[in-house]
């Protein structure tokens, strides 16, 4: 993207905000490499944004999603000032699919990267695809993240076609997974760390929202952005090209996202909350490959399921937390504990 590609996007996602009466933007700076751009056309395309949102009444904030490769301190001063002090990685610490260009496998160098930023003061949140290549035992893959970073998130990457299954976990192997997962997490008593398909699924509970369905009727439409002001559909595997900033008003890109998105799911397909008796979908109901669903056809997944659901829940009611300010108020005092006992594991 050129600066003058950035002057548009940002006068145009104002009034994109206004039209769909947003409450805050969130502006995440992802999808290839984001440090590979530069820092001194990172930091040209930031001072613009200070710029051209000044005065306005929505909030928005900066998000980074980097392999952290080229982390560095300039990394840190920018991560700094603009982006809240935190960076989100993707990373699969047992796995060998991240290698640097001549082939090498990355992973100590990413692992000296997260400890190196930790040591800055820069908070780090980790996104790891779990596939069958890169599985060790529940155990072992908790410990990992909660000695390392500050929050971790799993997902299941998707198959790309029906005959390449053999690395791909089904929705069953998953949700075992992260079951095993969301009892470390509640049982122990210094988590640090914020494993967040867990505390996603309390806040979603808590404010009887719906879970992962992205409908006709979302208000938080998700759309990308790229070079030549181009504006898609924020998905992996069906990215469709909604308008240009240069061209078509928050009105025409509405209309074209209304066109693709599929309708919300059935309510007699939904599962009740017994906890807020709500409804809430959680994406489970529409079976495998789930292709009813427009989140199922990126090429990672967060399914939440019955079985995912109902364990929160559960420990929602034997806490006794019934408001979204108990449960932070909850898990702040358990991560402060945690803060206390960890070390950073530099090696």
């Amino acid at each position: 993207m050129s600066l003058a590609d950035f002057r548009a996007f940002y006068g145009w996602i104002l009034e994109y905000g206004h039209y769909i009466g947003a409450e805050r933007l969130e502006l995440s700076w992802f999808g290839g490499e984001p440090l590979m751009y530069g820092y001194e056309a990172l930091e040209a395309a930031l001072l613009l944004q200070e710029e051209q949102f000044a005065g306005s009444d929505i909030p928005y904030v900066n998000r980074m999603q980097s392999n952290l490769v080229l982390a560095d301190d300039r990394t840190c001063e920018i991560l700094r000032r603009w982006f809240d002090g935190m960076v989100g990685g993707s990373f699969e610490p047992f796995g060998s699919s991240r290698r640097h260009t001549g082939g090498t496998i990355a992973t100590p160098d990413i692992e000296r990267k997260i400890a190196f930023l930790r040591d800055q003061g820069i908070r780090v949140g980790i996104v790891s695809t779990l596939t069958r290549t890169d599985l060790v035992s529940p155990e072992v893959f908790y410990r990992w993240f909660h000695d390392r970073v500050d929050a971790v998130r799993v997902n299941r990457a998707h198959p790309p076609s029906e005959t390449d299954l053999n690395q791909y976990l089904d929705l069953p192997e998953y949700t075992d997974y992260v079951l095993a997962l969301f009892r470390l997490y509640v049982a122990d008593p210094h988590p640090g760390c914020d494993f967040t398909n867990y505390t996603s699924v309390m806040r979603n509970i808590l404010l009887g929202q719906q879970l992962e369905c992205v409908s006709a009727t979302e208000p938080e439409w998700k759309i990308a952005v790229s070079g030549g002001g181009v504006i898609a559909s924020c998905c992996r595997r069906n990215e469709v090209v909604l308008g240009n900033v240069y061209e078509d008003s928050p009105a025409d890109v509405v209309a074209a996202y209304r066109a693709i998105a599929h309708p919300v799911c059935p309510v007699d397909k939904c599962k009740d909350c017994d906890f807020r008796s709500s409804r809430l979908c959680s994406g489970s109901c529409l079976g495998e490959p789930n292709t009813d669903c427009q989140t199922s056809k990126c090429g990672y997944r967060t399914e939440y399921t019955v079985e995912t659901l109902a364990f929160v829940r559960d420990h929602l009611r034997q806490c006794g937390i019934k408001t979204l300010e108990d449960a932070e108020t909850f898990w702040e005092e358990r991560r402060s504990r945690g803060k206390g006992d960890r070390k950073c594991q530099n090696n």
